[in-house]
């Protein structure tokens, strides 16, 4: 909460030094009803935060066992692409209450198995996972562009002939929708997320999960075996992302359509995992949070604020909530030596200022983290 409260207030320090908007009080009261003034407004900022959840929520698992998906950008893609492959495909010929079940299912395991392609060599052969995820977020870009821009699959609307545009999905292919905007995907999402959470606290997988991110060699000490560890943690996450991707097609979008879906949601969803410290409920509210702010963008830039600003607004917050975690963590000692055994001891080694400034953690189990 204060680094948010601070990050407003560096946001207002730069609206003055802007110059050309209104006051830092007037934008943030616009942004604020544009964000949650309205009934339509808090259905945008919910829908808008659904696939945040599950991306933040697949980057929450897998750092809680330290292992560093970057990939729920192209787990996401992928997810989508499986979604929407589905849909079109039996939208048809079934009825909703079984094609809607396929298509989340479709887009859970192509997600988890494009997060395995990362996973296998990592669990194989101990190879860093960062920046193969990495690079596969491009690949599964590339391949959603193909599919729209390069072919005439069954992705693509035949009947838009002017600009390639993604088919949209059948009627019984598509969530219900809830109220005026809101569809079951805004209890699809927190319910994944929920349920992944108990998985953490109550099973024994959890708690092995918990004992691998802690410390790997007491781990498997205890008997957990770690390849097969990293190869569950990644199904997960990416099973999480490739949720998000699916739920996107089957609702809000309707369609595999890269110019809405490629928004870097999934780097958007490590974001909020960091804000919310890996944990699992907290990551909903942040993530609504962080859409009420992409709802409340309109409404500040008709005052004239730069998007810019907004973004810089948006990593402030980060900044701010990363900085008072150190703080809650560590504490700073100073310590003078004044005495000349204290002397004769920072000849030994110590430096050899008679000030130093150091920082140790509250925590001996923090540090070791």
């Amino acid at each position: 909460m204060l680094g948010t409260l601070a990050a407003l207030v560096v946001g207002a320090f730069l609206l003055v030094l802007e110059g050309g908007s209104p006051s830092p009080f007037t934008v943030y009261r616009e942004g604020l009803e544009g964000a949650f003034g309205s009934s339509f407004a808090v259905q945008e900022s919910l829908l808008t935060a659904v696939p945040l959840v599950l991306t933040a929520g697949a980057a929450a698992v897998a750092f809680r066992a330290s292992i560093y998906n970057i990939g729920g950008e192209g787990q996401m893609y992928v997810g989508a692409i499986a979604g929407a492959f589905v849909g079109l495909t039996f939208g048809d010929d079934l009825a909703g209450i079984v094609v809607i079940p396929l298509v989340l299912v479709g887009g859970v395991v192509a997600g988890g198995f494009w997060a395995l392609l990362a996973a296998i060599p990592k669990a194989r052969w101990q190879v860093n996972e960062v920046l193969p995820t990495l690079m596969l977020n491009f690949v599964a870009l590339n391949l959603m562009n193909y599919f729209i821009f390069g072919t005439t699959s069954i992705f693509r609307d035949p009947v838009t002939s002017t600009f390639p545009a993604g088919a949209h999905l059948p009627d019984p292919a598509r969530l219900p929708v809830l109220t005026d905007r809101l569809d079951l995907s805004v209890l699809i999402a927190p319910g994944a997320i929920l349920l992944v959470a108990a998985l953490l606290t109550w099973t024994r997988w959890g708690f092995a999960l918990r004992i691998t991110g802690d410390s790997p060699s007491t781990a498997r000490y205890a008997g957990v075996r770690l390849p097969r560890m990293i190869l569950t943690v990644m199904f997960t996450s990416g099973g999480l992302a490739g949720l998000a991707g699916a739920v996107l097609v089957a609702g809000r979008v309707g369609a595999l359509e890269p110019r809405t879906l490629a928004v870097n949601l999934g780097y958007l969803g490590i974001v909020v995992a960091a804000l919310s410290r890996l944990n699992l409920v907290a990551v909903i509210p942040v993530a609504v949070l962080f859409g009420a702010l992409d709802t409340a963008k309109p409404s500040m830039q008709v005052l004239g604020v730069p998007d810019a600003l907004i973004l810089v607004i948006e990593g402030s917050i980060l900044f701010f909530v990363i900085v008072g975690d150190f703080w809650l963590r560590h504490t700073i000692a100073i310590t003078r030596r004044e005495s000349d055994h204290d002397h004769s001891v920072a000849l030994a080694g110590a430096p050899l200022e008679g000030t130093s400034r150091s920082a140790r953690p509250l925590e001996t189990a923090d540090s070791e983290k």
